[in-house]
């Protein structure tokens, strides 16, 4: 097979999976707390054979990376509803181990454990990402969510 055939191939399929990453974006758009997925290409020559002066150019997928951008901020109503503005994540102890996210809409539990909506526990801390890697910030230093909240402390 040919040279530009090649780079032909390439460059169909990094479109199609750059499509994939719009299409995924557009499908998530109103997920709460979603960053949109972004696809990144490497380009790198290819020599034609034919002499030192003659390459083609050639694109792959050189992987993914996310917009960390700050999305709106909407009010809910809910009473115990938060939300992030600038960089960071809540944590919540699910059983696949604790996650991050930046979905915000949370509830009390028949114990009055502060909880995600899929029941998994908040934990204590608000993780920030600075200069020196990942940082908890307490509830403490957030403001007061009341007396009847009661969060899970295994940070």
């Amino acid at each position: 097979m040919s040279s530009p055939i090649y780079t032909t191939l390439a460059r169909q399929q990094g479109l199609m999976q750059e499509m994939q990453a719009v299409a995924n974006n557009l499908a998530n758009s109103s997920t709460t707390g979603y960053k949109s997925d972004k696809a990144v290409f490497t380009e790198f020559l290819v020599s034609t054979g034919n002499s030192a002066d003659q390459s083609l150019s050639m694109g792959a997928l050189g992987g993914h990376t996310f917009l960390m951008e700050q999305g709106g901020l909407n009010f809910t109503g809910g009473r115990f509803d938060l939300a992030i503005q600038g960089e960071g994540f809540f944590m919540v102890d699910t059983p696949q181990g604790q996650r991050l996210t930046r979905a915000g809409h949370f509830q009390l539990s028949s114990e009055g454990q502060l909880v995600d909506m899929h029941g998994n526990a908040v934990l204590s801390a608000v993780v920030a990402f600075g200069f020196w890697g990942v940082l908890p910030v307490y509830w403490k230093q957030l403001g007061h969510l009341g007396s009847d909240v009661a969060l899970a402390q295994r940070v």
